[in-house]
């Protein structure tokens, strides 16, 4: 088990904040007393919050969103301390007021009397959207200056251009080159269209976006970012079997003898060396993107520096059929499919041999898709099937459970540009089984150019700058037909009473283990070691913690600070990625031995 963190280790977390905020307090007292007043407030709430973080934890490791919230308010601290003078009351009063907002939400959560993460029970999650909607003028500042300002350095970086793009994105061909200029290049205006998409994001809008990464000019400009790779990458169509078929309704698999033949199931096979002899492992990979985006071609960005170094053991990774438009559980039965394969003698033509250790992965999306693979493998076996267990499973910043259950972590999504819970939400619902979940009729509104102040002035750009962000504002455009139409509010933008319809038909749709790995009545898998990599400032986090509880067998966890969620997707861009990357596939060559 370990536990990665910048912070002072030899200081308890409470003495930390105690002296921080005691530098806070000299200084504000001069310059800030309004923003004085909330830290003051702020500091006792939070050594309250320290104090029962550890009933929560697993084992001896220090991390679950309430410890999450703690730090986020020690590095509060820390950027007022050394921020100038003119941002404390235009932008850190505003930062303040969120974590105050927050604190309020994790004593709700303690209250539940509860030792469970997401003790609170999925009801209560109308009121955490009518609070994060109320904290709609302040996250508009926070998504600002001071946007994730608890990531290191080198991914704060990288994630603040990314969310840069993703506004200029959000406005699709409708904008025009000013408007797309503008939202790249003023702070305001940018932070504005991102709180927006925070809280309103489409399905289709994240769909599309995250799809940026399949399109040919970026799969050609990645291999320049990094150096040649002595690994063969190429297609393998995998045909789909007819014995054993996944229930839609229920976590239940069943032998079926009249299944209708499916198409072939594509998969990408990397491998640094040609097997031999006394090859008989592989990786069985599984890619993130909320269900809905994203393919094993896009993360060759990490997963061919993992094949060199895993040698004569090959990756497969499974190009599964993608959310909306393929719901649970066709991901799930293709996986299953693949390892059936692999777990016979029909891999050996197009392989060479036949895996005798098959260790399964997968980050995010992937990982929830990983667990409740070995949860069918598991109920398989027992039905009497002489059924190949895997040798290991490693889980990547994974969310576990899909209902829409609260947690000290998911209180992230509040602040997180990359996994807000718009977007979360949006997947959420795009995977789960079919329920009676239509979207509201209204339009999505975007930020117009018609609200920037008049006497705003574009910064000064050459010709090209203007071509190039005049071409990118097009770019949705060209790849998705409805991206010059508005689309329509997102499901969970209603009144309360349709919600609380919607939400009940949701969660009893996701109250599968198959779909929820953490709703398991039994996780008895005292043969099969799991690895959990989760990351500390991730809304996914608790899911790690709970998982960790609950699995009846071998556990490793590993917490690593300063990383946003799907960090491996930044690899080439992130000496801090890149460290964090190898801890993964540290973990990856420790499940095959």
């Amino acid at each position: 088990m370990t536990l990665s963190l910048a912070v002072d280790s030899n200081q308890s977390l409470s003495s930390q904040l105690d002296h921080v905020f005691a530098e806070v307090d000299a200084r504000l007292v001069r310059e800030s007393p309004d923003l004085a007043a909330v830290c003051r407030d702020l500091l006792p709430r939070t050594r309250r919050l320290v104090a029962a973080a550890k009933n929560y934890d697993f084992r001896d490791v220090e991390a679950n969103g309430f410890w999450t919230f703690a730090r986020l308010v020690l590095r509060f601290g820390h950027v007022v301390c050394v921020s100038p003078e003119h941002h404390l009351r235009a932008h850190l009063l505003p930062v303040a007021k969120v974590l105050s907002a927050g604190l309020d939400l994790c004593d709700q959560f303690l209250a539940s009397s509860s030792d469970d993460l997401f003790g609170t029970p999925p009801q209560h999650f109308p009121q955490l959207l009518r609070v994060f909607g109320d904290l709609q003028p302040h996250l508009d500042i926070v998504y600002g200056v001071y946007s994730s300002f608890w990531l290191c350095p080198s991914m704060r970086r990288v994630v603040n251009g990314f969310t840069a793009l993703m506004a200029v994105y959000s406005g699709g061909e409708k904008q025009s080159w000013i408007h797309s200029s503008r939202t790249l290049f003023d702070q305001t205006l940018r932070a504005q269209t991102v709180a927006h998409i925070a809280q309103n994001a489409s399905v289709q809008f994240v769909k599309s976006f995250w799809g940026l990464t399949e399109t040919p000019f970026v799969r050609n400009t990645l291999p320049l970012l990094s150096p040649p790779l002595n690994c063969a990458a190429k297609d393998l169509f995998v045909p789909s079997q007819t014995t054993w078929t996944i229930s839609a309704t229920d976590a239940s698999v069943a032998r079926t003898k009249d299944r209708q033949t499916l198409p072939d199931i594509r998969c990408r096979l990397l491998q640094s060396r040609a097997p031999d002899a006394a090859t008989d492992a592989i990786v069985l990979h599984l890619h993130g993107g909320g269900f809905v985006a994203q393919s094993p071609d896009s993360h060759e960005v990490y997963l061919g520096q993992w094949a060199v170094k895993l040698s004569q053991t090959a990756i497969l990774s499974v190009d599964y059929a993608l959310s909306p438009e393929n719901k649970y559980p066709t991901a799930l039965q293709q996986i299953l499919d693949v390892y059936l394969w692999l777990a016979s003698d029909a891999c050996v033509p197009a392989l060479g041999y036949r895996p005798r250790r098959v260790v399964v992965c997968g980050d995010s999306a992937g990982g929830n898709l990983s667990l409740a693979l070995c949860l069918v493998v598991h109920d398989i076996c027992r039905e009497g099937e002489p059924l190949l267990r895997p040798k290991g499973v490693v889980c990547f910043y994974t969310p576990f459970m899909l209902q829409t259950r609260g947690s000290p972590s998911r209180l992230m999504t509040a602040v997180d540009t990359l996994l807000p819970l718009g977007v979360l939400l949006s997947c959420l619902e795009a995977y789960a089984p079919d329920a009676d979940i239509d979207c509201v009729d209204a339009d999505f509104e975007l930020i117009s150019h018609d609200e920037i102040p008049a006497d705003e002035e574009l910064p000064q750009m050459t010709s090209q700058n203007l071509q190039l962000v005049n071409r990118f504002a097009r770019l949705r455009h060209k790849l998705s037909p409805s991206a010059s139409t508005s689309p329509p509010k997102p499901w969970y933008r209603c009144p309360e009473t349709p919600l609380a319809a919607k939400l009940l038909s949701l969660n009893a749709a996701t109250n599968n283990a198959y779909v929820s790995p953490l709703m398991a009545a039994n996780l008895d898998f005292h043969d099969i070691p799991l690895y959990l990599v989760a990351l500390v400032y991730d809304a996914c986090l608790d899911d790690s913690i709970q998982m960790a509880k609950k699995w009846n067998g071998p556990v490793c966890l590993d917490v690593v600070d300063g990383l946003p969620h799907g960090f491996l997707n930044f690899v080439l861009v992130s000496e801090d990625a890149k460290r964090a990357a190898d801890l993964c596939l540290d973990r990856v060559q420790q499940a095959l031995t």
